[in-house]
Order: structure tokens, then sequence, then C-alpha cells
């Protein structure tokens, strides 16, 4: 997401001092508009405060940070680790439970009530459905390939769009498979290329969207209309309509200089401005976020912002003001203002933090 100076990061990191993990117990105040920050390479989960954009807190939740849901009502954010989930006090800013649900968790995501979250497990080719409330896993929902990004359809939250990959080394098997889920299970496929559509209702596939290869991290209209994905081998995104569950866009990245003319990318995070005018794209071994205006009929580009280092995940401040840029190899987050497309700042983190996933919502009051 982009356009910026790389004399700002080592401003950025000299201003940069970690700040201490917080006691349990210590609250945030009510209404404050936080980013989580997953170190994927760590063990940790930064939260942000959006108005200053500084680290205010830091959490130990497990090893190998890498989904988050955050649940609609301000309340708790959930961090997959390795070996299992993490539910976390948003208002409290403490951990208050791990769930050890098996190994290779990857992206998550709620119902809107808060009572369902949706995991998958890489190696088993499943995704499953906890149960928040009764504190166990209710279903578990075969798909082909392996399971890894998940998002709901925003307006209405019946469905979940699965979006498994494919991998050229099969991992092992997960620790103690779901019978239904089992990675030896007859007609299993290992490779992966569409995107699965689950009824929230009955916890069960209802259709598919074809994609031709492996799908990727995904973002969805507020009307729950139109379906961002990134997929392999497609150095860009499809727009699919999630009415008919078909593609009905393919864009490729522009590339705007020599260096994107002769060197190979991939897109890898995709989000939605919160008043829904722009997509933003980012374009991992470029170093860029491509946006795109998406008011008409079809999408159409606008700009691109450069960062410093490799975009992998994006978001945006409750507010609208900021949008945020996960990269994966320089330890930081990009801080993009959204109206002037320009990086404003950025969040340095540890060196060797790694942060991939991240998402922002408002602290819920106590």
């Amino acid at each position: 997401m982009k356009i910026i100076l790389r004399a700002g990061l080592a401003a950025a990191a000299a201003a940069f001092a970690a700040p201490a993990e917080a006691a349990p117990g210590a609250a945030g105040a009510a209404g404050a508009q936080r980013l989580y920050v997953a170190a994927t390479s760590a063990d940790k989960l930064y939260v942000v405060d959006t108005a200053s954009n500084d680290i205010v807190d830091v959490l130990t939740v497990g090893q190998t940070p890498h989904g988050l849901a955050l649940s609609d009502d301000g309340r708790w954010v959930w961090v997959a680790v390795e070996g299992g989930v993490v539910k976390v006090d948003a208002v409290h800013r403490r951990v208050v439970k791990t769930y050890p649900l098996g190994d290779l968790q990857q992206e998550l995501e709620l119902t809107r009530d808060g009572r369902y979250l949706y995991t998958g497990r890489l190696a088993d080719g499943c995704y499953e459905v906890f149960d928040t409330l009764q504190e166990k896993v209710v279903a578990g929902i075969p798909v082909s390939g392996y399971p890894h990004n998940v998002v709901r359809a925003a307006n209405d939250d019946r469905y979940m769009y699965a979006a498994p990959l494919s991998l050229d080394v099969i991992p092992p098997p997960t620790k103690a498979p779901r019978p239904t889920c089992s990675p030896t299970r007859a007609g299993r496929v290992l490779k992966s290329d569409r995107i699965f559509v689950f009824d929230t209702r009955t916890m069960k596939t209802v259709g598919s969207i074809a994609t031709g290869k492996a799908p990727r991290p995904m973002a969805i209209s507020a009307d729950g209309k139109r379906l961002y994905s990134d997929v392999d081998d497609l150095v860009g995104f499809l727009v699919i309509d999630t009415a008919s569950r078909k593609v009905i866009e393919r864009v490729a990245f522009p590339k705007l200089n020599q260096e994107q003319r002769t060197t190979g990318s991939r897109g890898h995070g995709l989000g939605i401005t919160r008043d829904q005018r722009e997509l933003w794209a980012a374009s991992t071994l470029h170093d860029v976020v491509n946006v795109y205006d998406r008011t008409g009929p079809r999408v159409k580009f606008l700009t691109q912002i450069k960062v410093e280092g490799m975009p992998h995940w994006i978001t945006f401040s409750p507010d609208g003001r900021f949008g945020y840029a996960s990269l994966n190899d320089s330890d930081k987050v990009a801080v993009i203002d959204v109206a002037g497309h320009k990086v404003v700042k950025y969040i340095a983190l540890p060196k060797g933090s790694g942060p991939k996933t991240i998402d922002a919502g408002t602290v819920a009051s106590n």
C-alpha cells in the first residue's frame, strides 16, 4: 500500500523501544481502537493503539501465532497458535485460556454472534467448527487441499468462504485427527483449485467457486456481493460474484517500472477500506500495495504505495483513517494514510518477529 521514503525506516527503528509485557488484568480504554499483530515467527501478539499507532501491549500467546479473529462485540481476540487456539480478553488485554485443538492451525473466523469459531488444520484436510460456549469442536468439514484461509459473508453471516491451499510437500498428519477429516480418508484430493462455501446453519459445504489454482487470502465486501481472492500463479487477484459463485474478473497487477517488469511476485493480502470504495492488494516481492477503485462495474487501478518490505496482510483502523500492511521480512507494520495513499509511519517490532496476520477492532466497554 504505498509511496514512501526509505529514509523513514532508520528513524522508526531508532525511535522504537519494545514495551514491557503488561501485567495480567491491565485494562484498555473502553471504546479504544486497536490493531492486533501476530508475530508469526515468535510467540507474541502486539496490541497497537490506532490513535497514536504506538504499541501499548505485548502478550505471549504461544508459538507461531498465525490466524486472528475478533469478536464483533469487541470483547475477545482469538489467536491460532501451534497446537491450538488462544482466547484473549480484549478489554483487560490478557490471555484467558488456550484450547489444545491440534497443531498446524491456520486462519480463523467467527460467526457474528461470536459463538462459532472456524479454523483450518493444515495437514488433516479439514476445517473445524469450535463452539466457544461449549468449548469443544462440534463439526468437521472436509475439503480438497490443505485448509488455510476463511472469511465470513459480511452481510448476513450465513456463509463462510474457505480457501484451502496446495502443497508440494505433504506435511505429516496432525495429532488426534478427526474421523471425518482423516488425512488418509478415501478419495481425498491434495491439490486445491476452488473456494468452498459453508452454510453456518448446517456447518456443511453447500457449494464451491472454481478458481483454477489454489486460492489464498480473501476479502469480502460489506454487502456480501463481491469476494476478492489472491490465487496461486496470478500476480493479481480474482473478483467473484457471490450470488452466481463465479469469477467475473481476473486482475493482473500493473508493471510500472523495470523491476516489476523483470522480476516475479505474488499477490498475498487483500483489504477493503471501511467506506467500501477501495480494494488494496499486496504484491509481496515488489514491496508495493496496489490500490483499486471498486465503486464501478469493474475495479479500476488508482495507484501504488511503496513500502519497506514484503507486505503479507492488510487491514484498516475502525475509523477508516489508516490502512496497515504487515511487512514480514522487515519486522514492521506500515501505517498508511487512506486519504493520501501515503505511508506516515512504521511500527517496528523486534528482529525475528515475522509479522503476518493483522486485524483491527474497537474494544468493548467493561
